[in-house]
């Protein structure tokens, strides 16, 4: 009965935690990532954009070396699988925030998000998606500007958003 209790209160399916990033999380984050922009984001942008984005094979040490140098939190399911993951670089950007496919829509994005902008020292800023630019507006961040990234040879168009604080 506590269970359901702080799951209630915090939103979260019952089950999930947020929680620091842990090396050993990495193989989960990156299949959250790559589905979440494969499948979440299909209607959004071409197939190749997709691939740009989040392509088949990717530098695992690299993204290693980016979550060990900056405030990461992953959402873990009650079964250890990793079903989301955000970062926070210096004081206020947050680089990344994905949610598996299947835990959409149920408080994981909005959890982690919290946790980071409990731990930002002012504004925070975010390059957000076509897909995550409602979700980041539902939760006060304003349009900054429309840009349009190049991945592999291909533009991406996001926004880039402020939450002013």
């Amino acid at each position: 009965m506590a269970t359901h209790k702080v799951a209630e209160r915090t939103g979260l399916p019952l089950g999930v935690k947020i929680r620091t990033y842990r090396r050993e999380d990495l193989r989960g984050m990156l299949w959250v990532f790559h589905e979440a922009v494969h499948r979440s984001c299909a209607g959004a942008y071409s197939p190749e954009q997709l691939a740009a984005w989040a392509p088949e094979t990717v530098d695992e040490e690299a993204w290693a070396r980016r979550f060990a140098g900056s405030q990461t939190r992953v959402a873990v399911s009650a079964h250890g699988e990793v079903v989301g993951f955000a970062n926070l670089e210096g004081a206020g950007y947050l680089d990344c925030l994905y949610v598996a496919p299947e835990a959409q829509g149920r408080g994981v994005g909005s959890a982690l998000c919290a946790a980071l902008e409990t731990l930002a020292s002012g504004d925070i800023e975010v390059r957000a998606s076509l897909v995550a630019r409602p979700f980041f507006e539902g939760r006060g961040y304003r349009v900054l500007r429309e840009v349009h990234p190049v991945r592999a040879g291909l533009a991406l168009p996001a926004f880039d958003m402020r939450l002013a604080r």
